[in-house]
């Protein structure tokens, strides 16, 4: 089987690759493992099998999706199945990525944790979304400059110097 370069989807897990390391199984149709790369804890009973949880929703994307189609994700259980779309045409396994789900610090702990206001919360959940200051303004029915002057008030309380900071702050990037 040569490699044809659609496994760039794996680049999406750089984020979640600094957080932990995924376990990647190649299996057959009928999910037995073939190849098994890193999180060996997913397989301490059988090294041959999945998880009944992690089987579970392997066999709900695969069978929901079709065997060739773009991957999907599903979380049971706390934990995050990905199953990546087959290589090549005459390929029998799927791939499939496992990890654990860690959550990142809530937006309730965020407002706790750096004294953030009612109505600079409603803007930092909005941020979060990615809206920008007119977006924000109108969802609000405020004025951009309002916005602008909450999202000054959320970077000094953050110690965040742009969006982009103030958000990693609050999600506990930085």
């Amino acid at each position: 089987m040569s490699y044809d370069g659609r496994f760039t989807a794996l680049s999406t897990l750089d984020v979640v690759r600094s957080r932990a390391t995924p376990g990647i199984f190649l299996v057959d149709e009928d999910l037995h493992v073939r190849f098994a790369f890193g999180e060996p804890a997913a397989l301490e009973r059988d090294p041959h099998r999945l998880p009944p949880h992690v089987e579970t929703i392997a066999r709900h994307l695969i069978d929901s999706k079709g065997s060739r189609e773009v991957g999907d994700t599903g979380i049971i259980d706390e934990t995050i199945v990905r199953v990546l779309p087959r290589i090549g045409s005459e390929s029998t396994l799927h791939c499939l990525v496992v990890e654990r789900l860690r959550t990142r610090s809530s937006l309730g702990d965020a407002v706790r944790r750096f004294g953030i206001t009612a109505r600079e919360s409603e803007v930092l959940r909005l941020l979060l979304e990615g809206a920008g200051t007119a977006e924000i303004a109108g969802r609000l029915s405020i004025a951009e400059t309002t916005v602008s002057d909450h999202v000054k008030r959320l970077a000094r309380k953050t110690g965040g110097h742009s969006r982009q900071q103030i958000v990693a702050r609050v999600l506990g990037f930085v």
